[in-house]
């Protein structure tokens, strides 16, 4: 099997950044090409969830059967598909600081077969490479656009003055700034 691989850095903390991915409904908002990813049976989440992902790249659409193989909180997503050849899709999380969060994205597919597959293989694959990092993008911002609308009662806080000298209690972004409150 081989691989494409990922690393983005989302600016939101660790909690945050998987219960977004975790979310796989979520899918078709930030990975290219999946136009929906729905439930088919099984848990609705973790080990033994299964899911119908639809698949559109130009004029090539397809439904793949997902279930999920491994899925430990907070650290590892990891998705297989059930028919067909195989496609796994890896997610990996470390916490970088308290509102960090690298992911790991990682793509399998089967080693092309025959000359003919090889061949167009060589040809996609720095066109996957670039999908794949637009995903890593979009990821990040997803998630930092999450991260702006999630309460931290435990997380930064300020008081800021207004011109008329009212306090006004606000939350701090992942980077100091305040929230658009």
């Amino acid at each position: 099997m081989d691989e494409f691989v990922q690393r983005c850095v989302c600016p939101a903390s660790l909690a945050i950044t998987f219960a977004f991915v975790d979310d796989v409904e979520r899918l078709p908002a930030w990975v290219i090409g999946v136009s929906a990813f729905t439930h088919a049976g099984g848990p609705n989440q973790g080990v033994g969830s299964q899911w119908q992902m639809r698949i559109a790249f130009g004029p090539v659409k397809r439904r793949v059967p997902m279930r999920c193989t491994e899925w430990i909180d907070n650290e590892l997503i990891v998705m297989r598909s059930t028919s067909g050849r195989e496609l796994r899709i890896e997610f990996g999380f470390t916490a970088v600081t308290a509102t960090e969060t690298a992911v790991d994205i990682v793509v399998g597919y089967p080693r092309p077969e025959g000359a003919a597959e090889r061949a167009v293989a060589a040809k996609l694959e720095s066109l996957a490479t670039i999908a794949l990092g637009r995903v890593a993008t979009r990821l990040r911002d997803c998630v930092a656009q999450e991260y702006s609308r999630a309460p931290r009662a435990d997380g930064p806080s300020a008081t800021v003055f207004d011109g008329a000298g009212q306090a006004n209690r606000t939350e701090l972004g992942p980077t100091g700034e305040r929230d658009g409150q």
